[in-house]
């Protein structure tokens, strides 16, 4: 064999093996630690990357000198425990800042006994017209006070009866879309979509209503707590604003001063 050949270094062998006890422990101290991180990094994958690591830090970068104690052996649960507490009530926080408390509503009052005008006109009384409704059959004056829409059929307004729906939410009123002869099943989709409002699909199979206003296009009538008909508007677009003949319609009369 040359002299010049490479040669390893040399291996040495103790006489007593007890000797190589050190390395043997620091060899399954590190494996044991290796595991153990691997450990915390599953149970925590779902939070933040930065808490992962502290608690990696924490219960993975030494070993204890002794056995482990209780609560290092609780301190990952706990943790974890904490962490998903903690995700649930940051959670009912927002949802609860950002969901308004329902304000009371104008409530029906006895229908008008004296109206200015006929029924089915502006000023007059609402028909007492039976419609078919999600919660059964009632008398369209039921519904009062609320925003009616008298929707052709086949009716392509989603866009407009849910600019009506969320100016009629304003005021703490529903929109009744009726259908003029039998009902739309567009309606009941819409009504599960709306984001701002509530839309009561009403069906007016005997089209009474559609006989007694003659609709043109989408019409909206703002109907009163005393069943009258405060307001009406034919070919109603998205961009319409209704705020203030609603606000008319709701709002009890001024109180007479004595003198």
């Amino acid at each position: 064999m040359p002299d010049e050949a490479p040669w390893a270094e040399p291996v040495v062998v103790p006489d007593d093996l007890r000797a190589l006890q050190a390395d043997v422990d620091a060899y399954h101290r590190e494996q044991r630690l290796l595991a153990r991180r691997e450990r915390i990094e599953r149970a925590t994958a779902w939070l933040p990357p930065f808490v992962t690591a502290r608690l990696v830090g924490r219960f993975a970068s030494a070993e204890p000198v002794a056995g482990p104690s209780v609560w290092t052996r609780l301190a990952l649960p706990i943790a974890a425990f904490v962490g998903v507490l903690g995700a649930a009530s940051l959670v009912l926080a927002v949802l609860l800042i950002g969901t308004p408390r329902p304000q009371p509503g104008p409530v029906a009052e006895p229908v008008a006994k004296a109206p200015a005008a006929a029924v089915g006109s502006v000023g007059g009384l609402l028909p007492d017209v039976r419609v078919t409704t999600p919660g059964g059959v009632v008398s369209v004056r039921s519904l009062r006070p609320a925003l009616i829409a008298l929707v052709p059929q086949p009716c392509a307004c989603d866009k407009v009866l849910a600019a009506l729906a969320a100016q009629a939410d304003e005021f703490n009123l529903r929109l009744v879309a009726v259908a003029p002869t039998g009902q739309d099943a567009q309606l009941d989709a819409l009504a599960g979509r709306l984001h701002r409002g509530r839309l009561i699909p009403a069906d007016d199979a005997s089209g009474a209503l559609a006989a007694a206003y003659q609709p043109d296009g989408v019409t909206a009538l703002v109907v009163g707590p005393d069943a009258t008909v405060t307001y009406r508007v034919d070919r109603v677009a998205p961009t319409i604003r209704l705020e203030l003949e609603l606000q008319d319609a709701v709002s009890p009369p001024p109180a007479l001063s004595a003198g």
